[in-house]
């Protein structure tokens, strides 16, 4: 049990660094994948976010600041050989960004399933997500 509660831990601990920097990066007009990011990503889910930050061009954060409401942990869930696997509620629904058309668009509130894998230096990484669109957290 010590060792499964050490590992849901440090799970969260990569999942709030990612999430850090990733707030700090809607910021900017021009968003790229950062070494915060490499560090705590990898795989199929790190192609997704130098994907989304490509398609953040351009499109900062115009005000507010999304809320991380709730982690909790998934017991018993992998894919593709993750270790462990967490569930994420984000709420952007207050924020404001700017959209392809230079308008202001409200965010949105996300449900995120998240799944960690250790890389061959032994560092946990998230590699792997799903999410969906909620109406709150």
């Amino acid at each position: 049990a010590q060792q499964r509660d050490a590992l849901y831990s440090e799970a969260e601990a990569v999942y709030r660094r990612y999430w850090a920097e990733w707030i700090r990066l809607e910021q900017l007009p021009d968003p790229t994948l950062t070494p915060e990011l490499e560090a705590v990503t990898a795989g199929d889910f790190q192609q997704r976010v130098v994907r989304l930050l490509a398609g953040a061009q351009g499109r900062p954060r115009l005000s507010g600041d999304p809320e991380l409401a709730w982690i909790r942990r998934l017991p018993g869930l992998s894919r593709a050989g993750s270790v462990v696997a967490l569930s994420s509620c984000t709420d952007a629904s207050h924020v404001r960004f700017v959209n392809p058309d230079g308008e202001p668009t409200p965010g949105l509130t996300n449900e995120h399933r998240l799944y960690l894998s250790r890389d061959e230096g032994g560092s946990l990484r998230i590699t792997d997500s799903e999410f969906r669109a909620v109406a709150s957290c």
